[in-house]
């Protein structure tokens, strides 16, 4: 069956379409693409909050002093502005731009680490991922297959140990790969064609002592497929006879095969032979490696294809290796709280034995080939797992699968068997083990809460799935309490799944356009460490909207208390409306950029993903931006305006215009206040739980570069006589700045003393 939109790389037919449209495969995955809801970043449904939070705040604190003004007999204008400031003073005019802003350095930093984003929001939606289902090829794998080693039934042949195999020895075995075959490789080191069928012409071609395959031309073929499994061309030799080449899974081509090779001699296949077949198979299945079944036979007549009767030759291992890097990627993600499911088409015993592989490198064991005298313990190794354990995403002996339960068992393997039963018997009873690899044909048969069980399990392996099966995985991973889900994929096959993540992750060197256009973000080198790093990013940038929101929302209350103790205490306005947006738009916006672009603090990789009902505006960080750092600097810059009334003859009750000098200079002093108080509260909010002594003060050149405009905007509006007018502000002594040098220091210190309780799990202090 072709699906539409696939390509003829050669031969004729005839085709007949029996479905088109929508009701076609393509059609189908549509589909499924279509329906897939947009989902929202956890990102925008927190500023959402915000917004929502801070905007109710505002308009029902400027209504109800609106009422207290008008009611204590000041005008309904007059009441109306001072409202309209109450308001002014409460939204972070600031955030959404800041926000941008810090998204759009984040997703630049990551672009330079191959990450693209595609969306801004999607940056920070890696940080709270708390599941990875990752594809293998390519992504865990350098996608470079080879021959690992071909074996007869009397001889191993090994490749890439640096000894040269020759040609000679294997001269059927070589025939088989090479005339069997449509890759072609070019001068150049590339190839055209399917990587495993180039794989083994480059095996040949780096063979010593072959004699030339000139005289050989081919006759016929029966091509590969998926259905079939297996190929078969038909040759026509020097001497002007015939022969026919089969290749393909190892247990199709066994079971074409009445005979087999050894030293030299063609022998019935027996249950003997049958036995090696089936311990080689599982043993070459168990350390990884992709395999192909070989044979020939003679034939009398070229133009009919016999399909029986064949002599098998041996087997051809090839291997994929594991990206280096990711053994220790994988380590740092399980780490920091993130479960990875690897979603493959391969057998659940490769995809395993390479997760294995990638561990013991990153422990620092050998992952030299395994000895060959003795077969894996069957009940271990279900048909997909191998490249699993090789990374160290499963976990070696704590693994289960239901295929278990079909392995034949053996005599000689009884101690095995019985360790296998009491696996099973585990599970049963409801024990869930640390690793399980689920088939394709497994999870046909499944219920959803079945799947939903599995889906507590730790390590996970889903072998030989469909992307219908792959979506469910999706959906009900999302629906799992406190879990963000990150999928990545490169096939049109992957779309639907990609769009219902939470965050979709496509492959920049082998994904399909389909696949990108419905992904989030593309890695430009195919590359899983790359995911991890990006993690590592949205992680921090979650970090610094909340340090920028802590920061903003403390200038909240001295801007604020003015306009209250203006309606409360009868007293001239401490702060107007115009200094108030100068702070929001002015001194606060380049120091929020900086706080956007403060690094990682060194445990946030140690930590588990933040939970889906993790709010960026908590209890605690109102009770401490408005209740403690908030007050302090309101305190501060009622302490300079009040001096500065009191030293220049101001009594209570007497009204100040406008105009007067003053007015102007203690507005001017409030102003300064907050101003050198915002200072410290930047410095204090680069870090939630170190030491900023320990992070390095000056590490930040961009805090410095924001402290730097905010006392430059100061001197602009204190001492430049245009901005003078417009601000209505005064020139200030160098003793007004004094007044508030205290509060500021006292900032610093106390917030050192609750990090350093924090960093001690001092449990009041983590609770307020």
């Amino acid at each position: 069956m072709a699906f539409s939109g696939s390509l003829v790389h050669s031969g004729d037919g005839e085709v007949v379409v029996c479905h088109i449209g929508m009701n076609t495969e393509i059609g189908h995955i549509v589909t499924l693409t279509k329906e897939a809801d947009t989902v929202m970043t956890p990102m925008r449904r927190e500023l959402q909050r915000f917004i929502t939070i801070i905007s109710a705040i505002a308009i029902c604190l400027g209504t109800i002093f609106f009422i207290i003004s008008v009611a204590t007999g000041k005008g309904a204008m007059t009441s109306l502005v001072f409202a309209i400031g109450i308001i002014v003073a409460n939204v972070p005019e600031g955030l959404l731009p800041t926000v941008t802003m810090a998204l759009t350095m984040a997703s630049k930093r990551m672009s330079k680490n191959n990450a693209l984003v595609k969306n801004l929001e999607s940056v920070e939606t890696l940080g709270s991922t708390t599941v990875i289902c990752t594809d293998k090829t390519g992504t865990l794998t350098q996608n470079r297959i080879s021959v690992h080693q071909i074996v007869t039934p009397n001889k191993v042949f090994a490749f890439g140990s640096g000894d040269a195999v020759p040609g000679s020895e294997i001269k059927h075995l070589r025939r088989i790969m090479a005339l069997n075959n449509n890759a072609t490789l070019n001068s150049s080191g590339g190839y055209s064609g399917d990587s495993t069928e180039a794989a083994l012409l480059t095996c040949v071609r780096d063979m010593e002592d072959i004699e030339d395959l000139s005289g050989f031309t081919r006759i016929s073929e029966k091509p590969f497929s998926s259905a079939t499994k297996y190929m078969i061309t038909v040759c026509s030799k020097a001497d002007g006879s015939f022969e026919a080449y089969l290749k393909g899974a190892p247990e199709i081509v066994l079971s074409k095969c009445d005979k087999m090779r050894i030293s030299g001699e063609t022998v019935e296949m027996g249950d003997e032979g049958r036995e090696w077949f089936r311990t080689t198979l599982t043993s070459m299945a168990g350390r990884g490696e992709r395999c192909l079944g070989l044979a020939y036979r003679a034939v009398d007549v070229a133009d009919e294809i016999e399909e029986e009767e064949y002599i098998f030759k041996g087997i051809v291992g090839m291997l994929d290796p594991p990206r280096p890097e990711v053994p220790e990627a994988l380590l740092k993600v399980k780490g920091a709280g993130v479960r990875v499911f690897m979603l493959t088409g391969d057998f659940g015993l490769t995809a395993r034995e390479f997760l294995i592989i990638c561990r013991n490198f990153c422990a620092g064991e050998s992952t030299a080939p395994f000895d060959f005298v003795s077969p894996l313990p069957t009940y271990l190794y279900p048909i997909h797992s191998t490249i699993a354990t090789d990374i160290g995403l499963i976990t070696k002996d704590q693994f289960h699968s239901e295929t278990d339960e079909d392995d034949e068992g053996d005599e000689k393997n009884g101690d095995d068997k019985e360790k296998g039963e009491r696996v099973k018997t585990d599970i049963e009873e409801g024990c869930l083990p640390l690793s399980r690899v689920v088939e394709g044909t497994e999870l046909e048969e499944m219920s959803e809460d079945s799947l939903s069980e599995i889906l507590d399990i730790k390590e996970l392996v889903f072998a030989r799935i469909s992307p219908a099966q792959k979506l469910q995985i999706v959906k009900l991973s999302k629906q799992k309490a406190r879990s963000s889900v990150t999928v990545t994929g490169d096939g049109v096959n992957d779309a639907p799944a990609l769009k219902n993540a939470d965050m979709g992750v496509a492959m920049g060197i082998m994904g399909t356009d389909v696949a990108k256009e419905a992904a989030n973000m593309v890695l430009m080198d195919d590359n899983f460490a790359t995911i991890v790093k990006a993690i590592e990013e949205g992680r921090t940038i979650f970090a610094n909207i909340k340090k920028f929101v802590a920061y903003v929302l403390t200038s909240n209350v001295p801007e604020i208390t003015p306009f209250i103790a203006y309606v409360l205490l009868a007293i001239p306005l401490p702060l107007t409306v115009v200094l108030i947006l100068a702070i929001d738009l002015g001194t606060d916006i380049v120091p929020s950029l900086g706080l956007g672009a403060e690094k990682a603090e060194t445990d946030v990789m140690c930590v588990p993903p933040r939970k889906k009902t993790e709010r960026l505006l908590t209890r605690n960080m109102l009770g401490m931006s408005y209740g403690i750092v908030g007050m302090t600097q309101a305190i501060s810059g009622f302490t300079s305006y009040f001096i500065v009334l009191f030293k220049g003859g101001w009594v209570w009750g007497q009204e100040l215009p406008a105009s007067d000098p003053v007015y102007r200079t203690a507005i001017t002093a409030f102003f300064a206040s907050i101003i050198i108080c915002q200072i410290s509260d930047v410095l204090i909010c680069r870090t939630r739980r170190q030491s900023i002594f320990s992070v390095g003060i000056f590490s930040n050149k961009l805090i410095f570069v924001g402290i730097a405009t905010e006392l430059g905007l100061l001197f602009l509006i204190t001492y430049v006589p245009i901005f003078q007018t417009f601000f209505g502000t005064a020139r200030l002594h160098w003793w007004h700045y004094l007044l508030s040098v205290p509060y500021a220091v006292a900032i610093i210190i106390g917030d050192e003393l609750r990090r350093f309780f924090v960093r001690r799990g001092n449990k009041f202090v983590l609770r307020w």
